[in-house]
């Protein structure tokens, strides 16, 4: 970005409910608080910019409101599991023209669908997503992101692309691919 060009403004996690149209409120928030947990747990503070690889390339910078834990969210794989469904979302809604996301059923290899329009057939894509605190040792971006593309595979019988999102929230980065069928 060059100087004369406006700083772009931080989505606020809070906002999530709003770009997920066919998602619960609630459940928008609880991955919203997750992943507000897993950037603090990773040392950051509200705003941080997040890095997007891979089929498409971005940063984006992302705020929250600092979560009061008490006795929630001691078990930081939670966090970033449910923190890496928030950002997936948000990468979605920038790197694709897909406007709606919707839970699949278990045994599928994927975690979400994601399509256009609401209504009958509006299923375009398979989405998998995985988040982790930090890459290290053997649990890399690079391994998780094999590991879900090969996941994903079950279902390739559907005949749709899959995309397969991993955010790792040490960076903070999110790394998206696309396979074609």
């Amino acid at each position: 970005m060059s100087e004369t060009e406006p700083k772009q403004e931080a989505f606020h996690l809070s906002t999530l409910s709003d770009i997920c149209e066919c998602l619960s409120p609630v459940e928008c928030a609880y991955w919203a608080e997750g992943c507000g947990v897993a950037l603090e747990n990773a040392k950051h503070t509200s705003p941080v910019d997040l890095s997007i690889a891979g089929a498409h390339e971005e940063n984006v910078s992302i705020a929250w409101t600092q979560v009061k834990k008490s006795g929630s969210w001691r078990n930081p794989i939670d966090s970033a599991h449910f923190g890496g469904l928030a950002i997936a979302v948000l990468v979605i809604k920038r790197a694709t023209p897909y406007k709606f996301i919707e839970q699949s059923f278990g045994g599928t290899g994927i975690d979400y669908y994601v399509g256009d329009d609401i209504g009958p057939n509006f299923i375009k894509a398979r989405l998998e997503i995985s988040g982790i605190g930090e890459a290290k040792g053997s649990n890399t971006v690079a391994r998780r992101v094999a590991t879900k593309t090969v996941q994903s595979k079950r279902s390739d019988d559907s005949g749709m692309p899959a995309y397969v999102v991993v955010t790792e929230f040490k960076g903070p980065s999110a790394t998206i691919t696309h396979r074609l069928l």
